[in-house]
């Protein structure tokens, strides 16, 4: 999702609640007379809803539908009136309404702002570009009070006065009329209106005084290109030009000193030709008569010839260099499809037209043969630097310059060059000039291009079967190459626009600008909402630069939920009923096509005395396996003329196309790391394996834990023996059995002493010789004790002390113990026990004989003791 305040770049961003008060807003330039002192609250648009429940068809009615509607599924012809008129229902509630697009008008930079106002900011949208200038001077809530609740009313005095007029205009006259008549129309009195006037006053200087403004357009994404060639290159070279200008100085005074070493130079007419202004006070013959005879080192030939051929070189720069921002190439009919005036809207450019088929190979001999000419002019530049510090060595330093071109410029010097643009349309040259493309880019040569994917030419329709195949994307394509720079978006989002072309021209590789672009007077700006919402054209870039690792060349965030398959937006509507509700929706490539006039028989609606569980969503649909999907139909949600939802069925055809754009995106987003395969494949690897050390852990501690109990009991019953058969044998008294069962049983006669036994055998043998009953009753007496913890064997879980984290705390070693068995009720010291993977906890007895439940708890606790 874009910030709330950003430009609906997206659907997503019209269907946050906080885009409502940007909708509705008519920017037409009538409106603007007409606006009330206080913006009207905005129209909300019609709610949908759902259609009135109705008795399903009868069986056979309905049997013979279904047998129909999955022929038309399967063949795509349609069995309806070819006729339609609903629209996607994620779409309706934003057809034929203005909108205020916050990325238009932009500010952009011109090459005097650089020179003149020193700002470091290139690019800003319009209402931003006020909203910080206000902020300057009034940083706080109550300041400018007046002007912050206009800046929308200004921003529509602007709109108005810049709307629909493709160019560029000086953008400080404009808002300073702007400005004018928002004073006039206001009106405001008294004190206010003074301040008011103060802060328009404050708000002025703010303003940067250059600049120009770019409205909402057909061409605008080339008039922002055309603005940063100028500002971009004017501020490139700036450096450069000045030390061309200082070496030539250099060379010029080096060439006059040797002059004046050479024979002649003495003569009257020579110091006559310098000295020419004290001719009246000078006798040029006499004075040469005396001038001593010169027997100064002269400078050898060779190098006198190559200082001179350096001057001569760098005397061209301008020519070469600085009079032009770039060559830009047109190719086959693109000037004749898009209506501009190219040579007014790049003043300062070469503009040159590719024969048919031939725009590859003719930007690379343009390129060459300019490149040819840079190359002998930085080379020149670099020889003059040396020669004026008398480090130039011929046998070290002419082979280089020999063979010098462009594959050694520096990155400076690349970008003072005018870059060598072409202008294409995508789709043909794909189809004509795939091979020559692949050639351009694997030469390496930083050719930049600007591919532009017309509204109608990616759209794929049941006539162009073609066009349902797997296409061939420019972006996959470029990206095979590797060493490139790719950008693909849509151009209603300038500045993302923007950052791609100053990336793009700032790469010493070949960059690929691949952009949609549509006629705003056609509902464009939806359109291309739709496309990048619907996946039809996602937002891209890969940037071969950002490292050897291949993911993190890539960026795919200025998409839509770019996590998921498909958008999903929650959609406001009425139920059967009236009530407020809301469907839950994918917004998917149907979507986008549903909206096109070309794909009217490519959808089917549904009545709803035939909807049946048969009818899937079209993005289940896309996730169903083979044997699931054979007898369901997709769909998607329309809105008919009356706004009332419908089901869609969705033909084979554009199925087939929604599973290649998603194929695509899937393949963006592994790129990009997101969903990769490897990753999760690694991500279950390294959860297997914790698991199984984690099972070989446990099975370690259940082994110590039965080992130990095991020893305990060996060494009990050792010890009880040991002790029975001293008393049997009159060694000692049976003290130590106290230990072990407490109270004693009172069938046992342990207080008869030894002679009682001898004396009496048979009563000492009944006495002595209990029945296995009153044994199993001394055993059930042993009292439980308190709760405890085999603390050992603790495997850290935290059941326990999540469960009460006063009766269980953990040691030093993050081992639990019994802190408080009297710090909460026995319920929790049970739960505990049945919830401890170890089964290490014994609940012992409770502590609180009036606690609720108790009998239920101690059967509970009975396994664990």
């Amino acid at each position: 999702m874009s910030e709330k305040k950003g430009s609906p770049a997206h659907l997503s961003d019209l269907f946050l609640e906080e885009a409502a008060e940007l909708l509705g807003i008519s920017n037409k330039p009538e409106a603007v007379d007409k606006l009330p002192v206080e913006p009207p609250p905005t129209p909300a648009p019609k709610v949908l809803t759902m259609p009135l429940k109705e008795e399903a068809a009868p069986e056979e009615a309905f049997k013979a539908y279904w047998r129909m509607l999955r022929a038309f599924f399967r063949s795509g012809k349609n069995i309806q009136d070819p006729e339609w008129a609903a629209f996607p229902a994620l779409l309706t509630p934003y057809r034929n309404r203005q909108y205020l697009n916050q990325q238009f008008p932009a500010w952009m930079a011109d090459a005097d702002t650089f020179e003149k106002e020193k700002v470091n900011r290139a690019f800003i949208p319009l209402h931003e570009l006020l909203a910080q200038a206000v902020e300057a001077f009034a940083p706080n809530e109550g300041e400018a009070r007046i002007l912050k609740d206009n800046l929308l009313r200004l921003q529509l005095i602007i709109i108005g006065k810049l709307h629909l007029v493709d160019d560029t205009f000086k953008a400080y006259p404009v808002l300073e009329e702007s400005l004018k008549d928002l004073v006039a129309k206001l009106a405001i009195g008294g004190g206010e209106g003074e301040a008011f006037e103060q802060d328009i006053a404050q708000l002025k200087k703010q303003l940067p005084k250059t600049g120009v403004l770019i409205p909402f357009s057909t061409h605008a994404p080339l008039h922002l290109l055309a603005c940063y060639l100028n500002s971009h290159l004017s501020r490139e070279r700036s450096s450069l030009r000045a030390e061309i200008h200082s070496l030539l100085i250099r060379l010029k005074d080096l060439l006059t000193v040797e002059q004046e070493k050479r024979p002649g130079a003495q003569s009257a007419e020579h110091l006559q030709s310098g000295l020419g202004f004290a001719s009246e006070f000078l006798n040029f013959d006499e004075l040469s008569a005396v001038l001593p005879a010169g027997g100064a080192e002269v400078m050898p030939e060779e190098r006198l010839q190559r200082i001179e051929q350096i001057v001569a070189t760098l005397e061209q720069a301008d020519p070469i260099l600085f009079n032009t921002d770039a060559i830009l190439l047109l190719g086959h009919r693109l000037g004749s499809q898009l209506s501009l005036n190219w040579q007014k809207a790049f003043p300062h450019s070469v503009i040159e037209m590719a024969a048919e088929g031939q725009s590859c190979t003719t930007a690379m001999a343009v390129f060459d043969q300019r490149m040819e000419a840079a190359a002998r002019l930085f080379g020149a530049f670099r020889m003059g630097k040396l020669e004026a510090d008398n480090h130039y060595l011929p046998e070290a330093h002419s082979e280089f310059f020999a063979h010098f071109d462009w594959r050694q410029f520096t990155n400076e010097e690349m970008a003072a060059c005018p870059p060598v643009l072409l202008l294409a349309d995508a789709r043909i040259l794909m189809k004509a000039e795939l091979d020559d493309y692949s050639r351009m880019l694997s030469s390496g040569r930083p050719i930049k291009a600007l591919l532009l994917q017309e509204e109608e030419a990616g759209t794929a329709t049941p006539d162009d079967t073609s066009a349902l195949a797997f296409r061939p994307e420019p972006g996959a394509l470029s990206i095979a190459h590797r060493n490139v720079y790719f950008f693909q978006g849509s151009a209603i989002h300038l500045d993302y626009f923007f950052h791609g072309v100053r990336e793009a021209f700032s790469s010493f590789s070949p960059a690929i600008l691949h952009l949609l672009v549509a006629d705003v007077e056609k509902s464009g700006f939806l359109w291309m909402s739709a496309a990048v919402e619907g996946r039809e054209f996602p937002g891209f870039t890969y940037d071969s630069r950002l490292g050897p690792r291949w993911g993190s060349r890539f960026d795919i965030q200025n998409n839509p939920q770019p996590d998921q398959d498909w958008p999903e937006h929650d959609l406001p509507i009425l139920d059967e009923a009236g009530k407020e509700a809301s469907l839950r929706l994918s917004f998917t490539y149907a979507d986008f096509a549903a909206q096109h006039p070309g794909f009217a028989g490519q959808f089917h609606l549904v009545p709803p005395q035939f909807w049946s569980e048969d009818l899937a969503p079209l993005a289940d649909f896309l996730t169903f396996p083979p044997e699931e999907s054979y007898a369901k139909v997709p769909y998607i949600w329309v809105a008919d003329s009356q706004s009332i939802l419908q089901k869609a069925a969705v033909a084979w055809p554009v199925v087939l196309t929604c599973r290649e754009r998603l194929d695509f995106w899937h393949y963006l987003q592994e790129n990009a790391g997101i969903h990769s395969f490897h990753a999760d494949i690694a991500t279950e690897k390294a959860r297997q394996e914790a698991e199984a050390r984690a099972e070989a852990q446990i099975a370690t501690l259940n082994a110590a834990h039965q080992q130990e109990v095991e020893r305990v009991k060996e060494e009990a019953a050792r010890q009880a023996m040991e002790q029975l058969a001293d008393v049997l044998l009159g060694l000692e008294p049976l003290a130590g059995l106290d230990a072990i069962a407490s109270p004693p049983a009172p069938a046992r006669p342990a207080a008869k002493s030894p002679e009682v036994v001898v004396d009496k055998p048979a009563p000492a043998a009944e006495a002595e010789t209990p029945s296995p009953e009153p044994q199993e009753a001394e055993e059930e007496s042993l009292p439980l004790g308190e709760a405890w913890i085999e603390t050992p064997l603790c495997t850290s879980c935290n059941e326990c002390t999540e469960t009460n984290n006063r009766i269980f705390k953990y040691n030093a070693e993050k081992q639990a113990y019994v802190a408080d068995p009297k710090g909460g009720p026995f319920a929790d010291i049970v739960r505990a026990a049945e919830n401890c993977p170890a089964r290490i906890i014994h609940p012992g007895a409770p502590a609180d004989p009036k606690e609720p439940g108790l009998e239920e708890l101690i059967k509970r606790a009975a396994p664990f003791n």
